[in-house]
Parts: structure tokens; sequence; C-alpha cells
């Protein structure tokens, strides 16, 4: 691709015609990065704001754009949950669950956990750029788990009859990955089996 090719001398074929072309490769989204504020907040409680930086498409040709961006965070076995799907906004707002590790986390500070932002960014031919590594926010374990849960399944309704369906996407990745935190102790958050499979 790029690279032309020398056409053959007239008298090797007279009645050859020759045509040629030039072919470059679509480049992906890059140089950009994710913003996240706030870096430190409490899970189904506080709203994070996950920002697309800065990217560009290189060479900046105009069938390349616009952009949309895809953000989601990294669950405990490593896969990607999305929280906004291929949007043309290059932002959101939402809750999110718990994070899945305390490494980094000050020693005894139990609520702390970290969770990892991911972001791909993709143009209007299909190349796609990625943040190098997630970024890691501090999203910590509710205090009243019971209440984050109420609100966050009466948010994924009223997203749901008003015909959000990212933002139904988004709630229903960030609730199912609460309740189905086994390292939580339900019981002593006044959160039964029974309450935890009817929310």
């Amino acid at each position: 691709p790029g690279v032309p090719r020398t056409p053959p001398a007239s008298g090797d074929c007279p009645a050859c015609g020759w045509a040629q072309v030039s072919l470059s490769p679509n480049l992906a989204p890059a140089s950009g990065r994710l913003a996240v504020s706030p870096l430190d907040g409490g899970a189904l409680a506080d709203l994070f704001t996950l920002s697309a930086e800065q990217w560009v498409d290189p060479p900046l040709p105009q069938e390349d754009y616009p952009l949309s961006y895809t953000f989601g965070y990294v669950d405990e076995q490593g896969h990607t949950k999305y929280l906004s799907l291929a949007s043309a906004v290059a932002s959101v707002s939402v809750l999110l669950p718990q994070g899945f590790d305390a490494r980094g986390c000050p020693e005894g500070d139990a609520s702390c956990r970290r969770l990892g932002l991911s972001l791909t960014v993709t143009d209007a031919l299909g190349a796609e750029g990625t943040i190098a590594s997630p970024v890691d926010v501090i999203s910590r374990v509710p205090g009243d788990m019971v209440a984050a849960i109420n609100a966050q399944v009466a948010k994924v309704r009223d997203d749901l009859a008003n015909g959000d369906g990212k933002g139904v996407l988004a709630g229903v990745a960030s609730l199912a990955d609460v309740l189905n935190d086994g390292s939580v102790d339900w019981a002593s958050r006044g959160a039964s089996v029974a309450y935890k499979a009817g929310a």
C-alpha cells in the first residue's frame, strides 16, 4: 500500500494500457487520553465523568470523521463492560460499581476498591484506537448498600421508561456487578438473598 509500481516500457506490449493506483492505510485515532473525574468516589452514589480528550485521526482526512467513543470498565475476570457504546459524544457521566481489588489502597481502608476504566475511539471507516492501559479510579463500597442499590434500580427503570437505552446498558452492568460481588458481607448490610434476587 502506498508504493506505486513502474509501468512497463511501451515496446513490451504496444496494445496494452496501464493504470496506476496508490493506496494508503486507514490510520486509527491516536494521541488522545481518557480523563476521569473524580478519581475517588462512592459506587452507585457519585457520578464519575469519563472524557475522551485530544484524539485525532491522522492525517486528518475528512472521510475519517466523525469519531465515536466507547467507554467501559474492566470487571474481575478482565472482561470489558460497556458504559456507553459507539457514542458521538466524547464524554459520559455514570454511576460505577465498586472496584474489584484493593491494590494501592491505604491499610485499614476497608471501603477502598480500585476499578479500571477503558476507552476505544473509532473513526468513520472502522479503525480503532485505544488507551494503552485502563485508567484506575477508586470506587468505594457504599456505606448504605441497600439504599444505593434501590436508587440504581429506580434510575434504570426511569431510563427504560424514557427510552434511554445507553443509560439502561450502563445501569444494568454496574448493578449486576455490585449484586454479584461475593466479597461483600451482604448480611451485615441488611441485604438478604431474597432482596438481591428481587433487585
